[in-house]
């Protein structure tokens, strides 16, 4: 799909099932209410503090997803335009735009998503 469909969002909505991988919608994504779907992904996997995203301090962590492939993504530059209309107001955005974070990564876990009852 990546070669298919020029979207970053693809990474955090067609998931390997992986722990660390956003979790699976409890819904399939449908094509009259894709762009919605996708955009909802994304915004749940980055209040996902073990997955998406997490501020500590200065120290922003991301999911490895944007490291493996940053490229698609812009690199970090790129990153920082998209990532933030995705995130609600308050630090880490303002740390994101203004490029003000020291970015590290969560470690991975390949063990199995298992589904919670939410997208959160």
């Amino acid at each position: 799909l990546r070669g298919i469909w020029d979207d970053p969002a693809v990474h955090g909505c067609i998931v390997c099932a992986s722990a660390s991988c956003p979790n699976l919608r409890k819904e399939a994504f449908a094509g009259s209410r894709v762009r919605e779907q996708m955009d909802d992904q994304i915004r749940s996997w980055m209040t996902n503090e073990s997955k998406g995203l997490e501020l500590v301090g200065k120290k922003l962590y991301l999911s490895r997803i944007f490291l493996w492939f940053g490229d698609d993504f812009g690199g970090w530059d790129g990153l920082r335009e998209w990532l933030p209309k995705y995130l609600e107001d308050g630090e880490a955005k303002t740390r994101i735009e203004k490029n003000t974070a020291v970015v590290r990564f969560f470690d991975y876990s390949w063990e199995m998503n298992r589904f919670g009852g939410s997208n959160s």
